[in-house]
């Protein structure tokens, strides 16, 4: 919705491609989004391989992928952290020229299970399937449960709550 024009205009984003799974804004650039897509990516060892490119929403086309071969990612802030098809999350900024590997073992990847990276304060936490890890200080994931639904930060990141069909947990 462009809410500068009068009345306010729907922009259609009838040029995006069809497998979208994921869209952010870039925060650098109002005209642009993030677009995270199965298409083309293919599959790698089982797991579904995506891609994220750029959408320019004024030329009303996408632009070249900017990362490929990932399985999921998330922008917290000013930057993209993302999961490659080889088990590292990795952080960079929007222009892609700092990449930082934040794990040091890669973490093995299940087929066909769903994975989503949440970020809160200086907390990294990862979703596959409902098993919860957490980044740790070391550099590895460390497993918190197995059995989750779903999980939330408190506003200052502070505790975690987090639920499975039968129990709540708090720590």
């Amino acid at each position: 919705l462009e809410i500068i024009k009068t009345p306010p205009a729907l922009i259609p984003l009838d040029f995006l491609e069809p497998n979208i799974e994921k869209v952010y804004f870039n925060q650098n650039d109002p005209e642009k989004l993030f677009v995270l897509s199965s298409s083309g990516g293919g599959i790698k060892d089982g797991q579904k391989t995506k891609t994220l490119s750029e959408a320019d929403l004024n030329k009303k086309e996408i632009l070249a992928p900017v990362l490929k071969n990932i399985t999921t990612c998330s922008i917290y802030k000013d930057a993209i952290y993302c999961l490659d098809n080889s088990g590292f999350l990795f952080k960079t900024d929007f222009y892609f020229k700092n990449k930082e590997k934040l794990n040091i073992v890669p973490l093995s990847l299940k087929k066909g299970v769903a994975y989503n990276i949440t970020i809160s304060g200086s907390q990294i936490s990862l979703k596959e399937g409902r098993i919860l890890y957490f980044l740790d200080k070391n550099k590895s994931f460390q497993k918190i449960s197995e059995s989750i639904k779903n999980f939330k930060f408190s506003p200052d990141s502070q505790k975690l709550v987090y639920f499975s069909e039968h129990e709540i947990w708090l720590s």
